[in-house]
């Protein structure tokens, strides 16, 4: 770093630049055109990696410089402006959640794709994290959760999960741990107590999980079960199928949702929103859902009626108010 000159500097700007350009044109995704958010923190990862080494950061000029070099604002504001619209997947109602548990526990595999759905709700699960990829030659940071990453608590002590269910039915809580996530967060443990509601219970669901799995080894993927045709493991595919299934007989459509847009991530998205509703506040949702950033915000969707309730009248309420001038 002492020996480095503006020249230095500037070149090694031109080769992130050139770096930048490359992603945008898929040439590590297959060439497939990816997101700007996905360049900027590609970018970030790289930069960090550098300044670890010793070297500085090439986005900026100097290393206490707050704000990027405009170079890379106008290569950020750019790729954005061309990206299209973003097309979330629409929040999904706890109470489609409650309809699929009260109707759809059909079958093993069916009553283990309801059981994986309340679990993925309740925790704010990413599919990746409780099915498998649907590519396995795709390498992925996110584990998918095991048997051995699930712990049944009675009163803070843990149960054999072994046990017969009457003795797993009496866990007061559940825990499960995340061996990693998308965001490389590792071991990261998350846990639930007894809802009150026998039919959307995230301890009650994972108890039955367990049971379902019993006898089976540890490294077993969650969401295995037995069938009269084997060993079966729910799929992301069976989850986004159930959940729309679901979705379109609780009638989500008729407070304007498009069932296109339900998928397995309404399962995280909704649970956000759940929570907002309950009133918690926007750094719990955050903690709870493993969000590095404010990306949880795009998850409590500003156009869902009740977060925005009663806001109208409030802004109503006639008031005055007084400016303070600074001369």
């Amino acid at each position: 770093m002492q020996g480095d000159t503006a020249a230095h500097a500037l070149g090694r700007e031109r080769v992130f630049v050139a770096f930048a350009e490359a992603l945008r044109d898929g040439i590590c995704h297959n060439g497939h055109r990816i997101a700007s958010s996905t360049i900027s923190g590609n970018l970030q990862h790289v930069a960090d990696i550098m300044v670890e080494h010793g070297s500085r950061d090439p986005r900026r000029t100097n290393p206490g410089q707050h704000m990027l070099n405009r170079t890379f604002q106008r290569l950020c504001k750019a790729c954005t402006d061309e990206d299209p619209a973003a097309n979330c997947e629409h929040a999904l109602p706890n109470s489609t959640v409650l309809w699929l548990s009260q109707n759809m526990r059909h079958g093993a595999l069916g009553t283990t794709t309801v059981l994986l759905i309340i679990v993925a709700h309740f925790f704010l699960l990413r599919v990746g994290e409780c099915t498998p990829s649907a590519n396995r030659n795709r390498k992925k940071r996110t584990a998918p959760l095991r048997k051995q990453d699930v712990r049944l608590l009675r009163d803070g002590r843990p149960l054999n999960k072994e046990a017969p269910l009457d003795a797993l039915m009496t866990a007061t809580a559940s825990t499960i741990c995340l061996e990693n996530q998308k965001n490389g967060v590792k071991n990261q443990t998350l846990c639930h107590d007894r809802s009150g509601n026998s039919d959307l219970c995230p301890a009650a669901a994972l108890v039955l999980l367990m049971d379902a799995m019993r006898g089976m080894d540890e490294a077993t993927p969650l969401g295995t079960c037995r069938t009269g045709d084997g060993t079966r493991r729910v799929s992301a595919a069976g989850v986004r199928a159930m959940v729309r299934f679901g979705a379109s007989q609780d009638n989500v459509a008729d407070e304007g949702c498009d069932l296109a847009r339900i998928g397995t991530h309404s399962l995280r998205s909704g649970g956000a929103v759940r929570l907002k509703l309950a009133g918690a506040d926007d750094g719990l949702i955050q903690k709870l859902g493993r969000w590095s950033g404010p990306t949880c915000k795009k998850h409590i969707q500003p156009h869902i009626g009740p977060p925005a309730g009663g806001i109208a009248a409030l802004m109503a309420v006639p008031l005055r108010h007084w400016n303070v001038q600074v001369r």
